[in-house]
């Protein structure tokens, strides 16, 4: 509000700016006003002088011609006046508007803040849950033989939770706390993807569109991201035309910015849009389309989430989305993200299929959630590693103190009380320096690379984690395999 305040005058409400700009009309309005009143007072004074001097008439012909002059004079200087402060009032009402669009995008901006906020410690909370599900569906996988019907409900529940984990994603991209690991991606091949995966699950009678132009389609970005921002889209396109017959459309081309527009710098930018033949949105919820948890669905239909978390995403890479819609009319939504430049083609390994994650050395693991220490510890020792466990940080540092020389790996927890899995790597690396610390974390916390280095951290695994890829982790740290991406 201060640097608001500070663009008005202290002894007046106009606006600095419109001040300076009406300071010539009001030059112009004071000389038109003192010559007006000048000429009015001359011509009655020559018209008095002229009635007291016999056959004095030129005298009294002056007069009237003064009196005549201001008489146009007059108008002309209401005019101007009437004019400066019409041109004043629509200065006004241009910057109360402005000052109401920049206070509901700072409502807006704060609003996205404490909902990432609270997202993030959601999602922390859910991905544990699901981290335990996940480790005793695996285990239990193990011990089910394939063909059995049991084995199949297993499979739904690992389905289940991974639909889970992505929705988890969604929550923690609109707070933006996910994990991201950007690269050069072809954009045209993410959208062909998509769409291979669309045709066989769109609803009967919707059409699939698709224009795909391959030049200069290179964006940086996680993959993971791309396919969010497109799922989104479509599905909530597909949603729009679930009452009948429609028409899905998809189209990736490139555009070039000759000046800034749509928000974004001049540049090169991949154009990447998304229409429909629905529904169409109607004006009075345009402007909250892509407000979290914000839906025109009925209840249980939609969580409000898929638009916000687009509109988070695109802004996160540097991009821009516009939306246009006309009710009965469909709706159109064009993603700009800037282009980069290719990257270099990079040889794609097999060597998890080749190797044995079994091993025989001593794992301390550390969580405050029981249930996920006991399922990792359940899946590590029938790989045949010894294992320590405990949920408190303060008695693994004892137990380490205690047994360190015999402790090989160690797993731990970020988020955990009185002791933070970053504090305690610190702690442990201080009493021995050369020992591996896997961390995990159920949402990417902020943890600088020289000081994950430093606390001896040597790789960072994101809950939840499937049994044979935290036994891959564990081969990484011990320098025998390359780690899972």
């Amino acid at each position: 509000m201060t640097q608001q305040n500070e663009q008005f005058s202290e002894c007046s409400l106009m606006p600095r700016e419109t001040q300076s700009r009406c300071r010539p009309a009001r030059v112009a309005i004071m000389i038109g006003l003192g010559s007006m009143v000048g000429a009015i007072l001359i011509g009655f004074f020559v018209y008095v002088k002229g009635l007291s001097m016999a056959g004095s008439s030129p005298f009294i012909w002056l007069a009237l011609g003064c009196i005549v002059v201001s008489g146009v004079i007059l108008p002309v200087a209401l005019a101007a006046l009437y004019y400066t402060f019409y041109r004043y009032e629509q200065r006004r009402k241009a910057t109360e508007k402005e000052h109401s669009r920049l206070e509901k995008y700072l409502r807006h901006a704060q609003k996205m803040e404490a909902i990432g906020a609270l997202a993030g410690g959601i999602a922390h909370d859910f991905n544990n849950i699901l981290y335990a599900i996940q480790g005793y569906v695996d285990l239990a996988m193990q011990d089910v033989d394939r063909d059995t019907e049991v084995y199949g409900f297993l499979e739904e529940i690992a389905i289940g939770n991974k639909r889970a984990t992505e929705l988890v994603k969604q929550i923690l991209a609109l707070g933006m706390q996910s994990e991201q690991k950007r690269q050069p991606l072809r954009l045209s091949i993410m959208v062909r993807e998509v769409a291979k995966f669309l045709k066989s699950a769109l609803p009967p009678g919707i059409e699939l569109v698709l224009e795909v132009n391959d030049k200069d389609d290179f964006v940086m970005a996680d993959p993971g991201q791309i396919h969010q921002i497109l799922l989104n889209l479509c599905t909530n396109a597909c949603q729009s035309m679930c009452s009948g017959p429609g028409r899905l459309g998809i189209r990736q081309d490139t555009l070039l910015l000759e000046k800034s527009d749509y928000g974004l710098p001049p540049g090169l930018y991949t154009q990447l849009t998304v229409s429909d033949s629905g529904k169409g949105v109607p004006p009075e919820d345009a402007e909250r389309i892509f407000d979290p948890y914000f839906t025109t669905k009925d209840p249980g239909d939609g969580t409000g989430l898929g638009l916000a978390t687009v509109h988070s995403l695109v802004k996160n890479l540097g991009g821009s989305i516009v939306f246009e819609s006309a009710q009965g009319q469909g709706s159109i939504f064009t993603v700009l993200l800037p282009a980069c430049e290719p990257a270099e083609a990079v040889e794609e390994t097999s060597t998890d299929r080749m190797i044995n994650l079994a091993g025989n050395e001593h794992i301390l693991l550390v969580d405050d959630e029981a249930p996920i220490v006991y399922s990792m510890q359940l899946a590590l020792r029938r790989l045949g590693y010894r294992i320590s466990s405990t949920t408190s940080p303060v008695e693994a540092l004892s137990i380490f103190r205690s047994e360190g020389q015999d402790i090989d790996v160690i797993i731990t927890d970020y988020s955990m009380p009185h002791m933070s899995g970053l504090d305690l790597a610190k702690d442990i690396h201080a009493v021995r320096s050369d020992i591996p610390i896997l961390l995990c974390t159920g949402f990417s916390e902020i943890v600088k690379n020289d000081e994950a280095r430093g606390a001896g951290i040597r790789e960072c695994i994101m809950k939840p984690i499937k049994s044979r890829d935290l036994a891959m982790a564990v081969r990484h740290v011990l320098k025998e395999v390359p780690c899972i991406a």
